[in-house]
């Protein structure tokens, strides 16, 4: 089982790899952050099996291909009397005890077929760029699932050690107002009211937490690794993508349809090759018989070749029906594709409307950050006047702290549509192809 996950992951590298320029290991034997994630994105089933789908139109190719070699075949007759009840008075009488066994070897090489076995192999090779294209797809669609997941485990970790912090702050908040309460300086309303903030943060944290965890299971499910592992790596590609305002949809470029142009351009291959059958067909044939092959087999001999020309006449309208097929497949793709496309402007359209939902939370969030901040250092000072409480400090405090976390998801939020965007136009690939960082 080891070789076999090997011998994939090297398909994997040389299918994917090839074409990022800077993914090789360093002088020092370090992997570089895209081999990194190429080696992960290797372990999904999804990939896997679209690699698999390669090679079997490798196979294809080989078969068809192989029609147009000549094809020899062996053959032997024989006769060894065992009994028999014949009158020995007929002229067939005189071969009863005759005992032979002869070889036939005969060997035969297609002279011309109107184009079909070439039409076939030109399909085959058409349905290869077409597996090609949907294992890109499939890698590229396994790259932004990894990629997001991970934007999700960093945005939630860094939420995480802000709740933390903001936890930390109330636990000291919370000691300087029982310390106050019990010299008879403030009030039970605040201690409790700070417990209340308290209880809703440490939910928020455990709800966070939660994902994380969840977030953590499906890496590991999915792509068999831990987080932590490929964290650093997963930092040096998303330091490499393109802001999402600067990624733009291409539809006459998209993969999508170079696929589906190849799997039409196979299919009108298929309907040459079914017209070519509609023709005569020459095979040139040579046949070579051994007489008493395992006794004398060069005592008697004969060597003939021939030339054999079918001519199918009438078949009930069969390819007729299959050509018929074939065009009504040409326009089941033609209308796949149309409806993939309408797929990917509605999910464009998404992206670019939660692209301008992020940045206008993000705006507002900073200027109440802003608004916070400036309040804080006002409380602050009239704090020296006991004009304010510890518990308006702490509120203050808190709410500047909720907007920075807003911030901070909304800045991995745009990171999520930019590998959104990017895989949708057919971009996300080539941000492998990177240097490691220091």
């Amino acid at each position: 089982m080891q070789w076999v996950c090997m011998r994939y992951f090297l398909k994997v590298c040389t299918l994917v790899l090839a074409h990022v320029g800077h993914a090789t290991a360093s002088s020092e034997g370090i992997p570089l952050p895209g081999e990194t994630l190429a080696n992960v994105i290797g372990n999904s089933p999804s990939v896997i099996r679209a690699l698999r789908d390669v090679e079997i139109s490798d196979w294809r190719i080989r078969e068809r291909i192989s029609e147009k070699a000549p094809k020899v075949d062996f053959s032997t007759t024989g006769k060894y009397p065992l009994t028999e009840n014949i009158n020995e008075s007929r002229a067939r009488a005189s071969d009863l005890d005759e005992n032979y066994l002869d070889a036939l070897v005969s060997t035969s090489k297609t002279v011309f077929d109107w184009g079909r076995v070439d039409a076939r192999i030109l399909a085959e090779r058409s349905r290869r760029v077409a597996a090609e294209d949907a294992f890109e797809i499939v890698f590229e669609e396994e790259l932004r699932r990894l990629l997001v997941l991970s934007i999700d485990q960093i945005s939630l970790k860094e939420q995480l050690t802000v709740l933390t912090q903001d936890l930390a702050f109330i636990d000291v908040t919370l000691e300087a107002l029982t310390r106050r309460y019990r010299q008879g300086a403030g009030s039970i309303d605040e201690i409790r009211t700070l417990e209340l903030r308290r209880i809703d943060i440490e939910r928020e944290f455990n709800r966070l937490s939660s994902q994380l965890d969840q977030g953590s299971d499906t890496l590991k499910r999915v792509f068999r690794v831990e987080f932590q592992d490929i964290e650093p790596s997963v930092v040096a590609v998303l330091n490499e993508l393109p802001r999402p305002d600067d990624v733009i949809l291409e539809e006459a470029t998209l993969r999508l349809r170079t696929q589906s142009d190849a799997t039409q351009r196979a299919l009108g291959f298929d309907v040459i090759s079914l017209r070519a059958e509609k023709k005569p067909a020459v095979v040139g044939t040579l046949t070579t018989r051994l007489y008493n092959a395992f006794t004398d087999p060069f005592d008697e001999y004969e060597i003939y070749g021939g030339i054999n020309i079918s001519f199918p006449l009438f078949d009930g309208g069969a390819r007729n029906a299959r050509i018929e097929g074939l065009r009504v497949q040409q326009t089941l793709e033609q209308d796949r594709l149309a409806e993939e496309l309408a797929a990917v402007e509605e999910q464009w359209i998404e992206l670019e409307a939660r692209e301008k939902t992020f940045l206008s939370e993000r705006e507002q969030d900073e200027i109440r950050l802003d608004t916070f901040e400036a309040r804080l250092e006002t409380l602050k000072q009239r704090m020296s006047a006991v004009q304010v409480t510890l518990l308006e400090i702490a509120d203050v405090e808190l709410a500047r702290s909720q907007a920075a976390r807003s911030i901070l998801a909304a800045d991995w939020g745009l990171k999520s549509v930019a590998v959104q965007k990017a895989e949708l136009a057919d971009r996300l690939r080539p941000v492998l192809s990177i240097e490691q960082t220091e």
